[in-house]
């Protein structure tokens, strides 16, 4: 008895524990604009349980919101352009969007339409950083694709045509440019290899949303492709839908709580979690599945014992003044870094044509801030929940 009672006022104090951690937080008024941690997914989600941070990693959204009536037709239109090609029409598709609004899904299903049949062969490459010269996009591709001989326009496109018929999906091609005098052989030889295979290979090029907007403006780019398909920022009820569909599946384990804040009506906090809430993480991802993840993860509190959740409202976060705060350098190396999604300081030096350690200093000043986070490859990437802010800012000043 004596060890029941124990349990119990260890149940107890971590129930208050918990509730009064989530009392404390929630007038979240403004947060510090210096102080705006846990915008990466790894610091927002790090004491969550497993199930529960996979449930709203971008992969399990992404996967949820196909079955989105908005997104139908979309779906729709890539079968039938994979389907065509297999039945022996040619085709080209590039696959665009922001980052973190679930571009793989996609690509996964080029790939599963493509597996259905069993004359047609695939094949992926992958460019993790930027590529500057043809070679440096030939050399790769012959090999992944167990090419022979040499390297060159030639000797690949000649294989390619006489070759089986193939798909070949092209992630991340936006790094085969840098966007300097010299830095697009690479994209231009994809390019070329692409339009002299186009009757034995469906080529798939994923291109992030940034860099497909500027290589439009300097060439022809989108007439490389029979179809173009944009990864979608969600409305506020689809959002919603994604989300409320991952929190039934969650229910049994991951029971939940939505503390609406102090300040609202009787009438509003009635409604809060059908309404509020989501009005709320809409406005601060703006739609973008990987922000709303990572910023459900950081208003989420646990309990352990209680296998239970309170789920804080969504701060209001100041990405604007932030933003307002850095001087032009720092909003150029900004540019710099959704528009190539992924780079080293190395990468931003030759960009800005600045020191390495002008480059360091202002990488360690957007991280500090929580605006980019250091992979360990050493690249650095905008964290997906200041993606919005940043491109909406950097447009109004012309320099994005």
């Amino acid at each position: 008895m004596a060890q029941d009672s124990g349990h119990l006022r260890g149940i107890l104090s971590e129930t208050a524990a918990l509730f009064q951690t989530a009392v404390n937080a929630r007038p979240e008024a403004h947060v510090a604009p210096a102080d705006l941690e846990g915008l990466s997914l790894e610091e927002a989600s790090a004491e969550l349980p497993q199930q529960v941070r996979e449930a709203f990693e971008l992969d399990a959204l992404s996967s949820s919101a196909r079955e989105l009536e908005s997104n139908r037709e979309t779906w729709t239109q890539i079968e039938k352009v994979v389907r065509r090609f297999v039945r022996g029409r040619r085709a080209a598709i590039a696959v665009t969007g922001l980052r973190g609004t679930g571009r793989q899904a996609y690509l996964h299903r080029i790939s599963s339409t493509a597996g259905e049949s069993e004359e047609v062969g695939l094949s992926r490459l992958r460019f993790d950083s930027i590529r500057t010269g043809a070679s440096e996009f030939l050399e790769p591709t012959a090999l992944a694709l167990g090419l022979e001989g040499e390297g060159t326009h030639d000797n690949l496109a000649a294989q390619l045509r006489e070759g089986p018929r193939r798909v070949v999906i092209v992630e991340r091609a936006h790094n085969l440019y840098m966007r300097k005098i010299g830095g697009f052989e690479a994209l231009r030889a994809a390019l070329a290899l692409m339009a002299a295979t186009l009757e034995r290979v469906l080529w798939v090029f994923e291109i992030d949303i940034y860099a497909w907007e500027y290589l439009e403006q300097v060439s022809p780019l989108r007439d490389y492709f029979d179809l173009v398909v944009e990864a979608p920022l969600l409305s506020q009820a689809d959002l919603k839908e994604v989300f409320e569909r991952q929190l039934k599946g969650l229910e049994e384990d991951f029971p939940s709580r939505f503390l609406a804040p102090k300040e609202l009506g009787e009438a509003q906090r009635a409604t809060w979690r059908e309404v509020g809430f989501f009005k709320r993480l809409h406005a601060a991802s703006s739609g973008n599945l990987a922000a709303a993840g990572i910023l459900f993860c950081r208003s989420t509190r646990w309990s352990v014992q209680l296998k239970k959740a309170v789920v804080l409202p969504i701060p209001k976060i100041p990405f604007e003044e932030a933003l307002s705060s850095y001087p032009r350098t720092t909003l150029l190396a900004l540019a710099m870094l959704v528009e190539h999604e992924e780079l080293s300081q190395k990468d931003l030096a030759d960009l800005l044509l600045i020191s390495a350690g002008h480059a360091q200093s202002i990488l360690d000043t957007l991280a500090r801030h929580s605006v980019t986070s250091r992979h360990p490859s050493g690249r650095y990437s905008v964290n997906t929940p200041w993606l919005a802010a940043i491109g909406t800012h950097l447009s109004n000043w012309n320099i994005l």
